[in-house]
């Protein structure tokens, strides 16, 4: 081996070894649920050395767990049983489990366990290997390679064989309860129906059909055009001339489901292939960022209404994807090109109909808390058309107040929004079914059913004159995307990253 040969292998051992977190590919989006429902996680799963790492206190919620943290060992305790039931009684039914960073054992019952990957801080977050977190609490984990996707079932959790009628109801057949530690030999059920033991409701997960890939090329992309105050503009033909105009200015121009199905059509995509262009775009990401910005944007074409069908799970992994690319950015892109992935994400958002409570709450985070002018320029706009949503959560006049207290140079606007809303067509999507007691066919209802429309009726408030700044960068994203210099390909899919 010659002096030179030897020297890139030597770099090469030093950068594996101490840089274990660029090893990882948290920027390759993995979507995680926990008995059906998506997780909104803080910062995106990270896969390092065939393990999943994710955000300690999501995962350990979502389980039913409480957790502790000690900052002085560094150590995350998580016990099943509440405080109030151990100091009841210190020997109820109770998992604990312990791990400290960067430790190459965990302890479950006290008994230790040897970890593939120790638990560690990224970016500021405490990041726990997530198999082995569920299969201690006694859950089933499953990986979808294809789908990039970790379904995770808790031991309490009750699963049905479920039948989908035309008209978008859900039934599930609740003489038949699947057994959890069975649940990846039920591959030829269609659609299965989970408890939640949790919240008592019932959530979806559905097998098959929705993870098969699009035969659409992502190279196509580049047909599409955004601009600077909207979500996509123009669709262009393989000469570069426009052959469809959607939308110039999301505030004198309605974003209807016709435009939404004239950008699929010139494309060359079924409406019906909504679910698997939606799951390719984000298992994609990472190949085709050079187009994040039409990527992001076609996202958002995508959860439009009941005649783009998307599955409730897969428009909920969409959210989750916008979501953290919202709160979190790119670490490959540079900060300008970041604020204008933001800004997309938010517009996406806004663009979308009847977001969950969680994206709703993460958006009232993301306000709270950013500071570019430029990425919070469609906030008003984003409140107006959810402005309805939010008024309908259990918790929705405490988050009005948040909002409304934010010191912004868009806080009027903002109010305005929220105060009358936008006149935007309303959403059709699969209620989830609400119950008390042991599921039965007498009381299992349909999931079907549309939403009501939205309250307000008033026109959107005009927005004030932007600084010269923010013009300048808006302009700059109507004519051009940022091109990203790395030439990264996806890695190709492991059959597991548990």
């Amino acid at each position: 081996m010659n002096k030179l040969a030897k020297w890139l292998a030597g770099v090469s051992v030093f950068v594996a070894v101490t840089c274990p977190i660029f090893a990882s590919t948290p920027q390759d989006f993995i979507s995680v649920a926990v008995d059906g429902k998506v997780l909104y996680l803080d910062q995106a799963p990270v896969l390092q050395s065939g393990t999943t790492l994710v955000p300690m206190r999501a995962i350990f919620e979502a389980l039913g767990a409480t957790i502790k943290w000690d900052s002085a060992t560094k150590t995350v305790s998580a016990n099943t049983a509440t405080d109030a039931e151990l100091m009841a009684n210190p020997n109820a039914p109770n998992t604990k489990i312990s791990l400290t960073i960067n430790a190459p054992e965990a302890k479950v019952n006290d008994q230790s366990v040897k970890l593939l990957v120790p638990a560690q801080i990224i970016s500021g977050n405490t990041m726990v290997p997530l198999r082995f977190v569920g299969e201690a609490m006694g859950a089933n984990v499953k990986w979808d390679g294809v789908g990039r996707f970790i379904d995770v079932t808790s031991k309490d959790a009750y699963v049905h064989p479920a039948r989908a009628a035309a008209d978008g109801s859900i039934t599930a057949n609740t003489s038949q309860v699947l057994d959890v530690a069975e649940l990846n030999k039920s591959e030829q059920k269609s659609l299965v129906v989970i408890r939640s033991p949790k919240s008592q409701q019932v959530n979806y997960a559905y097998k098959g059909g929705a993870t098969t890939l699009s035969n659409w090329d992502l190279a196509e992309l580049k047909q599409l055009m955004v601009g600077g105050q909207a979500g996509v503009v123009k669709v262009l033909s393989s000469s570069g001339e426009p052959y469809t105009r959607t939308l110039d200015n999301y505030i004198n121009a309605a974003y209807t489901t016709a435009h939404r199905l004239e950008i699929l059509k010139c494309l060359g995509v079924s409406s019906s292939d909504a679910d698997a262009l939606a799951l390719k775009l984000i298992n994609n990401y990472v190949s085709y960022r050079k187009n994040y910005t039409q990527l992001i944007a076609l996202l958002g074409v995508l959860c439009g209404n009941e005649q783009i069908p998307l599955d409730d799970q897969v428009r909920e992994r969409v959210f989750s994807f916008l979501v953290n690319k919202l709160e979190n950015g790119d670490p490959k892109l540079d900060a300008n090109s970041n604020n204008i992935l933001k800004r997309q994400c938010l517009l996406s958002l806004a663009l979308s109909r009847k977001l969950s409570p969680e994206a709703l709450q993460a958006v009232v985070n993301y306000y709270e808390k950013e500071t570019n002018n430029y990425c919070l320029s469609p906030i008003a706009f984003f409140f107006g058309q959810h402005a309805s949503d939010l008024r309908a959560l259990p918790n929705g006049q405490a988050l009005i107040s948040r909002v409304e207290a934010v010191p912004s140079m868009y806080a009027a606007q903002v109010s305005q929004a929220l105060s009358k809303g936008y006149n935007t067509p309303a959403d059709t999507v699969k209620k989830t079914i609400n119950y008390s007691g042991k599921l039965s066919s007498s009381s299992t209802q349909p999931a079907g059913g549309a939403v009501a429309p939205a309250s307000g009726t008033s026109a959107a408030p005009q927005p004030t004159a932007q600084t010269a700044t923010q013009t300048s960068a808006a302009t700059m994203q109507s004519v051009s995307v940022p091109a990203q210099t790395s030439t990264e390909e996806a890695p190709p899919v492991p059959n597991s990253v548990l």
